[in-house]
């Protein structure tokens, strides 16, 4: 059980996420539409985008690997006309090597990996293009990539150098005697698609917010009519409560007075007059919860049942325990009360001493004979303020883990035979939570399968005032 120390010093987190959980239906589904259409709508602009930077990137790698591959081609045949393949020497004749346009070097190594003919853009990195190539064993004819950080000390300004590396084997009368290396500079095309992934974030950026705005626009248009639907079922709703608890107060009032009147019936009689009163009051309870869920789903209508006021919550906590005391005693329950003499509080006093009647009733319905029923309630005071806690704790059958999610659900019964055999609907603890979170407090339960259960409520109060209104 959480030491209640923690209850205290935890009650801003709960309330934030309590409010957040009794949040307005619909707005919770408009949100929950605009999140998903947003996924979808994301999920194909990035699609989309990855695609188009994928063709972008390799329709113009292909080009210039294809152009690479062009001057491979012309550089070979410039090789073999100037006989450079005679006599197994790759140097041949001597030729001036004319680089192209973006072409940062020219070598052709012997067998040995030696330099036989040099030529590049950048004299000073001849040995940093050399020690690239030491370190490269390709098959055949290769192409990669590999990038160059060139420094000032090498004699330039800083600038980052990406090289395309084509290396091509020289043969002569079917044996390897050289190697010819050609390097293309694409360092142009890396910052032109640096740029392009820059333009395409921002127009994902834009595209998005601009899809999350349509999405909410569309999810609260498609909520309107289900929205006036609602509210239609919800009057039909209210007004039937109304109407049926006159007629069902004239046959409780009938039933009453048959009963006074009957005393001589026979036993059959008595018993289906006292069934029927039974199921009469329970009709009017369910009416009553009816009528107050209704008026729990306006949020506005809600605050203005809450009439708040001081007052001191012990003596209505005490009166509370003698109505259930015949109801425990029936079943050898033990129903005791932990609470100050006195416990000045802020709220709404009626709608406190109805939370307090539904968790007791639901403790002492679901305790087996000869259990027990707690009821503590205190003042809490540290440096987030004051704080009323209400506990009530019983023996009883328990609730599941997994049942302890939903059980402050309307119509949600975890033992839906046994529920009805005690009388009860599944709406008791439903406005139990509305009328707590109407007072911007949390309640919750620990409980496990047949170890008993205690549901605590936490309230925060205003500053101590004086107790003038007691006396």
């Amino acid at each position: 059980m959480k030491p209640s120390g923690e209850w205290g010093t935890g009650l801003k987190r709960k309330s934030i996420f309590s409010r957040r959980q009794s949040g307005d239906l619909f707005t919770r589904t408009r949100m929950q539409l605009t999140l998903f259409n947003s996924v979808i709508i994301t999920g194909f602009l990035v699609v989309f985008i990855l695609l188009a930077l994928f063709i972008v990137y390799k329709t113009v790698l292909y080009d210039q690997e294809r152009e690479l591959k062009g001057l491979a081609e012309h550089e070979t045949k410039e090789l073999q006309e100037a006989g450079a393949h005679r006599r197994g020497d790759p140097r041949g004749e001597e030729r001036l090597s004319i680089l192209s346009e973006n072409q940062v070097f020219y070598y052709i190594l012997d067998s040995d990996g030696e330099p036989l003919q040099t030529n590049e853009i950048y004299p000073n990195l001849r040995d940093t293009f050399l020690d690239k190539l030491s370190d490269w064993k390709p098959d055949e004819r290769q192409i990669r990539q590999d990038s160059i950080d060139v420094t000032e000390n090498e004699g330039y300004e800083d600038f980052d150098l990406r090289v395309l590396m084509l290396s091509q084997p020289i043969t002569s009368q079917g044996e390897v005697v050289g190697r010819m290396y050609i390097g293309l500079d694409i360092s142009s095309f890396y910052r032109l698609f640096k740029w392009i992934l820059f333009v395409f974030g921002a127009l994902a950026v834009l595209f998005i917010t601009l899809g999350v705005w349509l999405s909410h626009l569309m999810s609260k248009r498609a909520l309107v009519p289900i929205q006036q639907s609602y509210r239609r079922q919800q009057e039909f709703v209210a007004d039937a409560s109304h109407e049926l608890r006159t007629p069902l107060s004239v046959i409780l009032s009938s039933v009453e007075a048959l009963e006074m009147g009957d005393e001589e019936s026979d036993p059959f009689t008595r018993k289906m007059v006292k069934g029927l009163k039974a199921e009469v009051k329970r009709m009017n309870r369910l009416i009553g919860d009816l009528l107050t869920l209704a008026r729990s789903d306006d949020e506005g209508k809600a605050r203005l049942v809450l009439k708040k006021e001081e007052f001191d919550f012990t003596p209505d906590a005490e009166k509370i325990l003698q109505t259930f005391d015949r109801m425990a005693r029936d079943k050898s329950i033990t129903l005791s009360l932990e609470s100050s003499r006195e416990l000045p509080i802020h709220g709404d006093r009626d709608k406190l001493i109805q939370l307090l009647y539904i968790l007791l009733d639901n403790s002492i319905k679901y305790t087996p004979e000869g259990g027990r029923v707690i009821l503590a309630c205190r003042i809490d005071q540290n440096a987030s303020g004051r704080t009323f806690i209400l506990s009530v704790q019983d023996t009883g059958i328990g609730i599941g883990k997994e049942d302890q999610l939903r059980i402050f659900d309307r119509f949600y019964r975890v033992d839906k035979a046994r529920t009805r055999k005690e009388g009860g609907h599944g709406l008791g603890l439903s406005i139990a939570k509305w009328i707590v979170e109407g007072h911007e407090g949390v309640i919750s339960v620990q409980s496990e399968s047949g170890g008993g259960s205690e549901f605590r409520v936490v309230i925060p109060l205003p500053p101590e005032r004086p107790m003038s209104f007691f006396y």
